[in-house]
Parts: structure tokens; C-alpha cells; sequence
């Protein structure tokens, strides 16, 4: 990226101006010494010419440290002490005002300002008036008296509609409650008269076995008594 020689860093330093000679020395580790190198770079403002004073550099030094250009051009830009006059540009209705050297900061106007604020008044909202005379007064208080009957109108209203509403809820309560006390009273009424039917054909099967034993206990008395009366052989 760099030639050593006369302008070799004109590069990094065409962007910025510079009054005076400037000097800065450094010291480079030499891969292949075990010795310090240094080198002192020079450069002019006004013909821009560069020179660098070697002594003892290797190529693989001179690399490495040509990758930290960047820390000298910042030390470079530490020691310039001239003042950048404030510098306006015009673009349409804006104004962009350059505040340092390095390009980062800067001062935009959108529009200049059109007017003095202090010189604007705002208007206040209309006022109604204080006084009212007894005709105004008689017809606020009558509007007033029919919003309080429309309220209490529309509360009552509101009420009769829960009341209402509350007797058909009950009124579909005690239907619901008299449709099941009559089916449980017809289910009641079934069980009773099934089980009196039980009851009564227990009772006739009773009778009848009654009779049965009864007519055979005549039988067998009637056999005993012809027995007994028989001549014996």
C-alpha cells in the first residue's frame, strides 16, 4: 500500500494542513536483530513533500509497522494548532456549519427561525359571560330539573326491567319445581300401587296353599276314618 520514498505517505496525510515542520520518532523491532531500529519521518506542509530517514530497517519491520500509520496520523492531528475558520454551506433552505477538522461533527440549520418567539401572542379561548340575567338562570335550572327527571325515568325503567326479569326467573323456578314435584308424585304413586299388587298376589298365593293343605288333610282323615271302619280280615 506504501513506497518508501518521497511521498510515500501522502496518502495519510493529504487530508490535512500543516503549518510547520513536524518530526516524530519511533523505535521498530527488527525480526531478524535483536537491536531497536529507528526511523524519523519528516513531512512538509506547504510542498507536501515527504521523506523517511532509515537506518538499519528490515523489510519485515518496515511492513509491520507501515499497518500502524494510523496512531501517527492521529498524533499528527493532536499537534496541529491552527484554528479552522468556521465554514457555512448552503444547501436550499439548509445551512451545514463544519465544527472541527476530522469530518464528525457538524451543526445543521434546517430553516432559520421566521419569527421572534417572544413576539407571538396566543389568543385565549372565548369566555362566556359572568353575569347571567333571571330569564337564563330560570331556563338552566328547568333544563337541569328535566335531565333529573329523564335520570330518575330511565332508572325506574331500569329497575321495572329487573323486577321483571327477576319474577320470570322465579316464575320458571317454581314451573320447573312443580313439573318435577308431579312426576316424582306419579313415580310415588306407581311404586305404591306396584307394590300393593305384590302384596295382594303374596296374600292369594297364601290363601291358596291354605286351602290346598286344608283339602288334603280332609283327604287324609276321610282315608283314616274308612281304614278304621273296615272289617279286618
Amino acid at each position: 500500500m506504501f513506497v518508501i520514498g518521497e511521498g510515500s505517505i501522502q496518502h495519510l496525510f493529504s487530508r490535512h494542513q500543516y503549518s510547520a515542520h513536524a518530526s516524530f520518532s519511533f523505535q521498530v523491532p527488527s525480526p531478524a536483530r535483536s537491536k531497536l531500529t529507528q526511523c524519523l519521518i519528516f513531512f512538509s506542509p506547504l510542498d507536501r513533500q515527504h521523506s523517511i530517514i532509515m537506518s538499519t530497517v528490515s523489510a519485515t519491520a518496515l511492513k509491520e509497522k507501515f499497518t500502524e500509520l494510523s496512531l501517527i496520523s492521529l498524533l499528527c492531528s493532536c499537534m496541529h494548532n491552527n484554528k479552522v475558520k468556521d465554514e457555512v454551506i448552503k444547501y436550499g433552505d439548509m445551512q451545514v456549519k463544519q465544527l472541527d477538522k476530522s469530518g464528525k461533527a457538524f451543526e445543521v440549520v434546517i430553516k432559520p427561525p421566521s419569527k421572534d418567539p417572544s413576539e407571538v401572542k396566543l389568543s385565549s379561548p372565548p369566555r362566556s359571560p359572568t353575569c347571567l340575567d333571571a330569564k337564563t338562570i330560570q331556563e338552566k335550572l328547568e333544563k337541569a330539573e328535566e335531565r333529573r327527571k329523564s335520570m330518575e325515568a330511565e332508572t325506574l325503567k331500569k329497575l321495572a326491567k329487573e323486577r321483571e326479569h327477576q319474577t320470570e326467573v322465579l316464575s320458571k323456578a317454581a314451573e320447573v319445581e312443580a313439573a318435577f314435584a308431579k312426576k316424582a308424585q306419579e313415580e310415588l304413586k306407581k311404586k305404591q300401587e306396584l307394590y300393593e299388587q305384590n302384596q295382594q298376589a303374596q296374600r292369594q298365593a297364601k290363601i291358596e296353599r291354605l286351602k290346598e293343605m286344608d283339602q288334603h288333610a280332609e283327604v287324609v282323615r276321610q282315608n283314616k276314618m274308612i281304614m278304621t271302619n273296615s272289617p279286618k280280615a
